[in-house]
């Protein structure tokens, strides 16, 4: 009932993808724990593995960064109220990114041109780390989040069906910032997917086409072949919905 990938560390669970039927809550906890205690078995071999071999203990020293604290506390010092101020103004996401560069810009203006030279990358690094605490403090002490909503809110759902009129069926999903236009159409057997695949052979009778294409975030680029992205998203879209197609069901979705 449950096909699960689970991705963690020896103390924390990191990632989980997969497929199943509609099960409880507390079956899918389990499921993930049975994963889990599986992955800490492995890791504990790695760590004992390592142990053994000599080359790798001590372990050497990097750091390809060469910091500069007195300007990171100067960064801090003149735009942290600023930046915990805009995060709590619960603004969009575009006009929220406009007051945060302006302060990071204003910032700038009050340092030299020599200081600005040298700086550039330091201070982009520091002043994200000013936007980061000041954000995490708004969600942690005030249970705030950017957009304003309480920590137990969820955004906005606006749904609606039978979208456009031509294809089979359509559906148009809006959740704060993300919209998502589907359609489906109907076929008969003969439009099935045929799969020949180095571990299966065979077809399928509901496939999906996910497009994400450059405008959907505001870039301006090319389209060429199916991206990453894709790909992807569109694995997981996948194997979300077959399960919910009934089993005999006649046509090719």
């Amino acid at each position: 009932d449950i096909d699960l990938i689970v991705g963690a560390s020896a103390d924390s669970v990191a990632m989980v993808e997969g497929e199943m039927s509609e099960v409880s809550e507390a079956d899918m906890i389990e499921a993930i724990k049975v994963g889990h205690e599986a992955i800490k078995v492995q890791c504990a071999m790695q760590t004992e593995l390592a142990s053994e071999i000599t080359t790798s203990s001590p372990k050497r020293e990097y750091c390809h960064e060469t910091h500069d604290e007195e300007l990171r506390e100067k960064v801090r010092k003149e735009t942290y109220d600023a930046v915990y101020a805009v995060a709590k103004e619960g603004l969009g996401k575009d006009e929220r990114s406009t007051k945060f560069k302006a302060i990071k810009e204003e910032f700038i203006a009050s340092l030299s041109e020599e200081e600005v030279t040298e700086k550039t990358g330091l201070i982009g690094v520091y002043y994200h780390d000013v936007e980061k605490e000041a954000v995490r403090t708004l969600v942690l002490n005030e249970g705030k989040r950017l957009d304003g909503r309480e920590t137990t809110e969820i955004r906005p759902i606006w749904c609606e069906i039978d979208y456009l009129p031509s294809p089979h069926g359509s559906a148009v999903f809006t959740r704060g910032e993300t919209q998502s236009l589907t359609t489906v159409t109907l076929g008969t057997k003969m439009d099935v997917n045929r799969i020949d695949g180095v571990t299966f052979q065979g077809h399928e009778s509901f496939y999906l086409h996910y497009n994400f294409p450059p405008f959907s975030t505001g870039e301006a680029r090319m389209k060429f072949s199916v991206s990453r992205r894709e790909i992807g998203h569109g694995n997981l879209a996948q194997r979300a919905l077959k399960k919910m197609i009934p089993e005999d069901n006649p046509y090719t979705v």
